[in-house]
């Protein structure tokens, strides 16, 4: 199960590319390297929440991971409902 932080710390400038992006690209090869077990994603900011359970599908977790944003957890409670929604980008 990974855990990623999307506060908008993460937009920080002090780093090129920002905090998220290396979470992200750091969490993709993680992805691209993984063969076998399962793989999960939750991220948080003021609250948590679940993007994927845990899955033996890491093409759909790289799919989400791409399109995640510091965005997202701002909106609070609306992010399970986008999330379903597939409004993530």
């Amino acid at each position: 199960m990974v855990a990623l932080d999307l506060s908008r710390s993460m937009d920080a400038g002090d780093l090129e590319p920002s905090g998220l992006a290396r979470a992200k690209l750091k969490l993709m090869s993680l992805l691209e390297r993984r063969d076998a077990g399962q793989t999960g994603l939750v991220v948080f900011s003021a609250h948590a929440f679940t993007v994927t359970p845990l899955t033996d599908d890491t093409g759909t977790v790289a799919a989400l991971v791409s399109s995640l944003s510091s965005d997202l957890c701002r909106v609070g409670e609306a992010f399970p409902r986008r999330v379903s929604a597939g409004q993530l980008s």
